[in-house]
């Protein structure tokens, strides 16, 4: 039998349980690695992964009005982002 592993970020009505958005990061084939360098995930992985999770959670936390950002990889750095909704300043 075939299986795959799926990271999956949901978005969740607390009262409720309701799933409002489910978005699949990523899949993969579960498989027996054939080398060392098959076992885990490699570094550029692991940093999109977490841009994914990160992307995600930025759209979802703070208004629509913040969604035009620029992200690591694009060469960028969030050097300061004020926000007048939750009276918060990340540097």
């Amino acid at each position: 039998m075939d299986y795959e592993l799926r990271i999956v970020v949901e978005k969740v009505a607390v009262h409720s349980q309701e799933v409002i958005k489910r978005d699949t990061l990523t899949s993969y084939a579960l498989q027996r690695p054939t080398s060392i360098l098959e076992l885990g995930l490699r570094h550029a992985e692991q940093i999109s992964l977490l841009e994914k999770v990160q992307n995600i959670l930025l759209k979802h936390t703070f208004p629509p009005h913040f969604a035009t950002r620029r992200t690591l990889s694009d060469g960028y750095c969030i050097l300061a982002l004020l926000c007048s909704h939750y009276k918060i300043g990340l540097y």
